[in-house]
This record gives structure tokens, C-alpha cells and sequence, in this order.
């Protein structure tokens, strides 16, 4: 008797001290952190749910550049197996540091491609009842940073409504044409 309750006691002993070195494996997403050093990072919660880039075989997940039309707008695309977001930005709105995303004057507008089911939808802001803001944190175009935040709601051609919030992107760029 006195070795079962031995045994019993050295089995519980090892399931305690297993259990408290097994680390949690946290697979959560979670967005990066709002930074301006140009770790190219993006992420924001489509409709409540961690949204983040996947890394594709030959290209980044990601792209910057402002020779877009004669006004040299910005265009910042992210992309993942689920879809596109697309912050299209004025030239004087990101020297400014700010703009709201509307899609009247077709200068600063955002769009979310859902590519989640056989149906892909594109939802736009309209700058009526859809629409956000984008503030820019850092440009500096000697360390080719573009940092900020986003938010926006966006409608599709079928009356669907989405809401990205907590949007947040760091990123290095190539190319700049004052």
C-alpha cells in the first residue's frame, strides 16, 4: 500500500512539474505593433477578426509607391489567400499627414477585395455613410518610411457593409517621385 501511494504520489509530482513547464502555445494572430522604423508591417481587424499579409513565393505581401496618375498619389496594397486592402492616398494628404478616405474626388479612397468565398466582392468607401481616415505618422523619404494608421467602411455592389478598424502599417519604399 505504502508503494501505490509512492507511485501515485512521484505520477502526480511529474504531471505538476510537466504542466508547469509546458509553455501555452499562443496560435492567436495578433496585429504588429504601430512603429515608424520601416519594419514593413501591416495588419487591421476586418470586421472584428485579425487580418495580416502572407507572404507569397516571389513577391512581399506588401506594396508602396506615389508615381500613381499625374497627382502622384500613394497606393499601399496588402494582400493574404483571403483577399486585397488597397489605401489609395493624395500626395498632398500624405505631405500633410492625414485623409479621409472618401472616393468623391477619386484622390484618397480604400478598398477591400474579399476573396474568403467562391463570390469575390469588392467594397469600397463612397465618402457618404462608407468611409475612414488615414493618418499618416512618419514619411521620410531619405530612410524610405512610410508609417501610419487607417480605419474605414466600406460598402459593396451588392449592399454589403465591412468595417476594417485598427489598421497600422510601416513600411519601406523604393521609389519616390516629388
Amino acid at each position: 500500500m505504502m508503494k501505490h501511494k509512492q507511485l501515485f504520489g512521484l505520477i502526480i509530482g511529474a504531471l505538476l512539474l510537466c504542466s508547469a513547464s509546458c509553455k501555452k502555445n499562443d496560435t492567436e494572430p495578433q496585429l504588429p505593433p504601430v512603429t515608424q522604423t520601416g519594419e514593413n508591417t501591416f495588419g487591421c481587424l476586418v470586421n472584428g477578426e485579425v487580418w495580416l499579409p502572407q507572404k507569397g513565393m516571389m513577391v512581399p505581401p506588401y506594396g508602396t509607391s506615389n508615381n500613381q496618375n499625374l497627382d502622384k498619389r500613394w497606393m499601399i496594397d496588402c494582400v493574404n489567400q483571403y483577399g486585397t486592402i488597397l489605401l489609395t492616398i493624395c500626395q498632398d494628404s500624405v505631405l500633410n499627414g492625414s485623409s479621409t478616405f472618401s472616393n468623391e474626388d477619386l484622390c484618397s479612397f480604400a478598398k477591400f477585395i474579399d476573396r474568403s468565398t467562391d463570390e469575390s466582392l469588392n467594397y469600397i468607401t463612397d465618402g457618404d455613410t462608407f468611409n475612414g481616415k488615414v493618418t499618416i505618422l512618419k514619411f521620410d523619404t531619405e530612410e524610405e518610411i512610410i508609417a501610419g494608421t487607417f480605419w474605414f467602411d466600406a460598402v459593396s455592389d451588392n449592399g454589403q457593409q465591412i468595417q476594417i478598424r485598427d489598421g497600422r502599417f510601416d513600411l519601406k519604399f523604393t521609389e519616390y517621385e516629388p
